[in-house]
């Protein structure tokens, strides 16, 4: 409302600027009569415009002030130039039980309670990032469960038939014999494509089988439901509900969720 009050402020300026130029002496006149009324509006929004400044300034000095008692402004993470491959590498050591974090499944099974999985708290998991050309990896023997994690956080163009490679290679070529209809294989079987932001969907040609006659048998495009993940709303609320399992005691790895929480909002 301030902002509104200064540019009518300056608009009113403008107009009578114009009006002296232009030599226009009935306007003058016209100016001159209504002067008085117009000097109150104009002091009205003077003070409004110039009250609105300095609680900006206040605003700005007790950001100022906390920033020096709190360091709010301090994120390691934009020193750094976290890229694709960081990126994975930051969610995999979450996501992984035996993580640097210390907080054994809890992360993990926030994710896969997030992303459907049946019964996310049994079985033994292992994650890995960056192997075999597959960003983040999650496996379980029993019961039997893989997810295929795509991250392009960067904006990467697809690769052709790259999607469909990565579900030959991890979860047709492990389970050869699984019905791709059974429940199980919908609910534990699962290719993410994890991007910045909702429009940058996988190309169609990431998800078509490639064109070699050893796999002319299996489906024409990947038979396997793709979950289509956010930066900036799926991983953002998991890590805030990571966040709350956390004591406030552990002051270190709170600052690191919420840092890096900070950062992915600037995909």
């Amino acid at each position: 409302m301030h902002i509104f009050y200064l540019n009518q402020v300056i608009t009113e300026i403008t107009n009578v600027n114009k009006i002296i130029k232009q030599r226009n002496y009935a306007s003058i006149n016209s100016l001159l009569e209504e002067l008085p009324e117009k000097q109150d509006i104009i002091k009205e929004r003077y003070v409004n415009a110039f009250t609105f400044l300095e609680k900006a300034i206040g605003i700005k000095e007790e950001v100022e002030v906390l920033n020096h008692k709190h360091s709010l402004k301090l994120n390691p993470f934009k020193y750094f130039g976290i890229n694709e491959t960081k990126h994975s590498f930051l969610l995999s050591m979450l996501l992984n039980p035996k993580g640097d974090h210390g907080q054994g499944t809890r992360f993990l099974e926030i994710f896969l309670k997030q992303l459907g999985i049946e019964k996310p708290e049994s079985g033994s998991w292992t994650v890995t990032a960056e192997v075999g050309r597959i960003d983040i990896l999650i496996k379980r023997s029993e019961p039997a469960s893989v997810i295929v994690i795509e991250n392009k956080s960067n904006y990467a163009i697809d690769q052709p038939n790259q999607l469909y490679r990565y579900w030959y290679q991890e979860i047709h070529q492990v389970n050869p014999g699984i019905d791709y209809n059974s429940n199980d294989y919908l609910k534990n079987f699962r290719v993410v494509y994890l991007s910045p932001a909702s429009w940058k969907l996988p190309d169609e040609c990431s998800c078509l089988r490639p064109d070699n006659p050893d796999l002319f048998h299996l489906p024409e495009r990947i038979p396997c439901h793709i979950d289509y993940w956010h930066f900036n709303d799926h991983i953002n609320e998991w890590l805030n509900e990571c966040i709350k399992t956390v004591s406030d005691q552990n002051v270190r790895l709170r600052e690191y969720l919420k840092q890096y929480l900070e950062t992915i909002k600037a995909l």
